[in-house]
């Protein structure tokens, strides 16, 4: 009986099954690469838009400060509180927490940046109405 080349059936089953799964880990490893890349972004945006605002207030530290707002053509808002400091006992000292949140792609909204610093109470006319 003269021996017969090629691939059996169960041969070119496993082959298909291996490539398969190698095809969907692929996919599932992209999938994931497009959403970190997303929030990536989302990340960046919300950290340049809140240190321009930061920015805007240390230049002109007179202006009244509101606790929340929206940045302008943008889907980010914001949030200041400030409240006394319990890391001095010498100075009385404000703790100020700055927050930006945002949609995620899933639609739900999430804190996308965060900053706290320490500084001194200014006059009560900068501190926002309640």
């Amino acid at each position: 009986m003269p021996r017969r080349r090629g691939l059996s059936l169960v041969e070119v089953l496993a082959a298909l099954a291996l490539i398969a799964g190698t095809m969907t880990a692929l996919l599932l490893a992209q999938s994931r690469s497009v959403q970190q890349l997303a929030a990536t972004k989302h990340s960046a945006e919300a950290h340049a838009l809140a240190e321009a605002l930061i920015l805007r207030w240390k230049v002109n530290p007179a202006a009244p400060l509101e606790n929340e707002g929206a940045f302008e053509d943008s889907r980010f808002r914001w949030t200041r509180e400030a409240v006394p400091s319990t890391l001095s006992s010498s100075r009385e000292l404000l703790e100020i927490r700055f927050r930006v949140y945002g949609r995620n792609e899933g639609g739900d909204e999430q804190m996308w940046a965060e900053y706290v610093w320490l500084e001194a109470p200014l006059e009560k006319k900068r501190d926002a109405k309640p």
